[in-house]
């Protein structure tokens, strides 16, 4: 039989990257056991965000999570914030811990021909795709060509104005 919590470690869900505003694709998951190296469930893990510019938010604001009989606790979706830029989530279970999970907030990529970022839009623009491949930008009768450079580098001054 499983003792009292006396660690706690990362067992999956970093270092992961997602862009702001998007879920991050796998959730934060700890382990917390005994001091002869044994699981402890039903112990509450909290995961609490570390940024101070760059942060995000667990679905629903619930940042807690009870240990199953593995002792994994795992976190509820966490979504990045609006800002850009690396930060941690510190996991403890009452007085064991913090263990830290390393995330990093991005801003969105280039399109890649041929697939879809994240959250399905082109150029940063606003600008929706109906299928990978075909571009709806309104100016444009192509996209994955290598005009697409050139083109996000006049998006990006026209922003900066």
């Amino acid at each position: 039989m499983a003792g009292s919590a006396a660690s706690i470690s990362v067992v999956s869900g970093e270092p992961q990257s997602a862009p702001i505003n998007t879920a991050f694709g796998k959730p934060l998951v700890a382990k917390v056991i005994d001091m002869n190296g044994l699981p402890v469930s039903g112990v509450t893990v909290t995961f609490l965000p570390q940024g101070q510019r760059a942060t995000g938010s667990f679905a629903g604001g619930v940042n807690t999570a009870v240990t199953d009989v593995n002792g994994n606790a795992t976190s509820a979706t966490f979504t990045a914030g609006g800002t850009d830029g690396n930060y941690l989530v510190a996991a403890s279970a009452g007085t064991v811990g913090p263990v830290n999970f390393r995330l990093s907030n991005s801003l969105p990529g280039p399109y890649t021909p041929g697939s879809s970022n994240s959250n399905g839009m082109d150029h940063s623009e606003g600008t929706t795709r109906d299928s990978p491949g075909r571009c709806k930008h309104p100016r444009r009768r192509s996209c994955g060509t290598g005009s697409d450079l050139r083109h996000a580098l006049q998006l990006w001054r026209r922003r900066r104005r």
